[in-house]
């Protein structure tokens, strides 16, 4: 699972989906990779076993599932984490590539038992650490701790409310850990900044949903021309 980004390619791209139309749209124009949740309009919840099968039979990049129960806070008790573990085997038994998941303790820590449960049981290659990295209290601290349990991928916009914003620290965060993990860029990125990100950041990953800003769109739908012309600047190489 661990490669920085595909030969050729100066970025790799994941879409945000949560509708088995914009997956498949996603796929036709060019994402590299999904990351599939429902409900994006509350920031995505674990998706459907029925709706994460149709979209598997319909592309062919890989898919990243969220596993997140509820929305809210990240901070689960035990029988939550024990149903996020099990919707997690069944999205990779279904053939997801990874999942993403995030458990915190309060006082803005990573929950280490809850984080590695999901590594063991699973294996730390399949497991992706969504943005609830993002309200650890220190990040490099917490992505090396995440190194250690074995994940590789971590979505970030470096504890800030945009990636633009976290550049700095994204910065750092590549290279205290990059050699070991990839740091998977999301908050905001869109085509207008893709490069500036890049150049800033030093990372090779970018997330995002790519959305709609329609008042009138009460389900975020995915907007084609922009993850078309983030397609364009990605194969600029």
């Amino acid at each position: 699972m661990f490669s920085a980004n595909q030969p050729g390619k100066r970025f790799l791209i994941e879409a945000c989906v949560s509708t088995i139309e914009d997956a498949i749209l996603a796929s036709q124009l060019g994402a590299d990779r999904l990351e599939l949740s429902a409900a994006l309009e509350t920031d995505g919840v674990t998706p459907s076993l029925g709706m994460l099968r149709e979209v598997l039979n319909a592309v062919s990049i890989p898919v990243v599932t969220l596993i997140r129960l509820r929305s809210g806070n990240f901070v689960y008790q035990d029988r939550e984490v024990n149903a996020m573990l099990h919707d997690a085997e069944q999205a990779l038994q279904a053939g997801s590539q990874a999942i993403a998941v995030g458990c915190l303790k309060i006082g803005n820590q990573l929950d280490v038992t809850a984080m590695r449960m999901f590594a063991d049981h699973l294996g730390g290659a399949q497991c992706v650490c969504h943005r609830a990295f993002d309200q650890c209290a220190d990040l490099i601290a917490s992505a090396r701790a995440l190194c250690d349990l074995g994940y590789r991928r971590v979505l970030t916009s470096g504890g800030a409310p945009s990636a633009l914003a976290g550049s700095a620290t994204l910065n750092a965060l590549q290279r205290a850990v990059g050699a070991s993990m990839e740091i998977l860029v999301a908050g905001g990125v869109s085509p207008t900044n893709l490069l500036e990100l890049g150049n800033k950041t030093g990372c090779v990953q970018f997330h995002g949903s790519f959305r709609k800003r329609e008042a009138t769109e009460h389900i975020p739908r995915l907007d084609s021309q922009q993850l078309a012309e983030a397609i364009i600047i990605r194969d600029q190489g």
